[in-house]
């Protein structure tokens, strides 16, 4: 597979939510490794995360009720005038930023969870689409 030597780090990157805030992997499908790849990840009192890896690139969600949003659209919906880090796409940005930015934005949204609505989400981003911010 042409990310064979990167997938380890694709893979292990994400310890700290296990380490860190008591998540457990209840699912888990990598047959396609970095191509195309998801795990689901669940704590009795936090809400279900989905970690996500498509051509590469690696991205986090966060289920509020039965719809996963990315993270940084959470935490780009809590601080709208914040440049936020919207993707991960190589082994070097993922070892040097992702968990950092990660547990950042965490912590945040985890605090400020009860703000988050389906409804809200819904309608701030067709009001505002994704688009018309600056993402880094």
């Amino acid at each position: 597979m042409i990310f064979f030597n990167d997938e380890k780090i694709y893979f292990n990157c994400f310890d700290f939510l296990i380490s860190d805030y008591d998540y457990r992997i209840t699912y888990r499908n990598t047959k396609d490794g970095l191509h195309s790849s998801e795990l689901i990840l669940e704590n009795d009192k936090k809400p279900k995360i989905k970690i996500g890896i498509e051509n590469g690139y690696l991205d986090l969600y966060i289920f509020i009720d039965d719809e996963a949003w990315p993270l940084c659209m959470l935490y780009k919906f809590l601080h709208h005038d914040k440049i936020v880090r919207r993707k991960f796409g190589n082994s070097t940005i993922i070892k040097k930023y992702f968990k950092e930015v990660t547990k950042k934005y965490l912590d945040d949204v985890f605090e400020q969870f009860n703000l988050l609505d389906i409804q809200k989400l819904n309608c701030f981003y067709k009001e505002f689409p994704d688009y018309v911010f600056i993402w880094s």
